[in-house]
C-alpha cells in the first residue's frame, strides 16, 4: 500500500485566497511566525488542490472561534473553541474525509469571534509532480503533466546527445583507420616499386656472368 505525502501552506502563500476581511499577524510559536486572521463574519477562504485531503490548522485566542468549512461545495463541517484562559497554538480547525485523487476547492468562511488560521496541509499519494504542483499550489492537474513532459523532452534531448557523441567518436575512429590503411597500402605499392628494377638488374647481372 502506497504511503501518503503531506504537503504544508503557509498561510501567507499567495494561491490562499482570502476575502477583504482578513488581515495580518503572527507570533513566534506560529509557524513562520505568521497567520492571518480576521474578527469579521462570513469572511471567506479559498484554496484550490490536487491530493486526497486537506486540513486547516490555527490558533486560538482569547475569544470563542466560530468557523466553517466545505470541500467542493459539499461536506459542511463547523468548529468552534472556547480558550478558557490562553492562546493555543496549531490547533486543527478541519480535517476533510477522504477524497479521491484530483482537483479539489476548500471554501472556509467565519462565523464568529476571531477566526486565525496559521497553515494547511494537503495530503496525496503521489510524490513528484503532484508535489511541485501543491507547494506551487498550480489550479489544474494539467500543470503537473506538462512539467512532466518538459523533465520527459529534456531527458529526451540529453539522450539523443549522448547517442550522437557515442556515434561521432565511432565515426572519427573508423575514418582514421581507413586513412591509415590507404597509407599503409599506398606505402606498400611504393616499396615494391623501388624494388623491382634492382632485382631485374641483379637477374640480368648473373645472366651476363653465364
Amino acid at each position: 500500500m502506497t504511503s501518503p505525502f503531506t504537503y504544508l501552506l503557509d498561510d501567507s502563500d499567495p494561491r490562499i485566497q482570502y476575502s477583504l476581511g482578513w488581515q495580518r499577524g503572527g507570533l513566534a510559536p506560529e509557524f513562520n511566525s505568521s497567520t492571518t486572521y480576521t474578527d469579521g463574519l462570513n469572511e471567506t477562504l479559498t484554496v484550490s488542490f490536487v491530493g486526497t485531503s486537506v486540513s486547516v490548522f490555527g490558533s486560538v485566542t482569547n475569544s470563542t472561534v466560530n468557523s466553517s468549512y466545505e470541500v467542493d461545495g459539499t461536506t459542511t463541517s463547523r468548529f468552534s473553541m472556547d480558550p478558557k484562559g490562553g492562546r493555543i497554538y496549531r490547533v486543527l480547525f478541519y480535517e476533510s474525509p477522504a477524497l479521491s485523487h484530483g482537483k479539489h476547492t476548500l471554501v472556509a468562511t467565519s462565523r464568529g469571534g476571531r477566526v486565525v488560521v496559521d497553515y494547511i496541509t494537503i495530503t496525496s499519494t503521489l510524490p513528484n509532480t503532484f508535489s511541485a504542483c501543491v507547494t506551487q499550489l498550480c489550479g489544474s492537474e494539467s500543470n503537473s503533466a506538462s512539467a512532466g513532459t518538459t523533465l520527459t523532452s529534456t531527458a529526451r534531448v540529453n539522450a539523443a546527445i549522448i547517442v550522437g557523441c557515442v556515434l561521432g567518436g565511432l565515426a572519427l575512429v573508423g575514418l582514421f583507420w581507413i586513412i591509415w590503411h590507404l597509407c599503409r597500402q599506398a606505402a606498400l605499392k611504393f616499396d615494391a616499386a623501388v624494388a623491382r628494377p634492382y632485382d631485374i638488374y641483379v637477374a640480368e647481372f648473373h645472366v651476363l656472368d653465364l
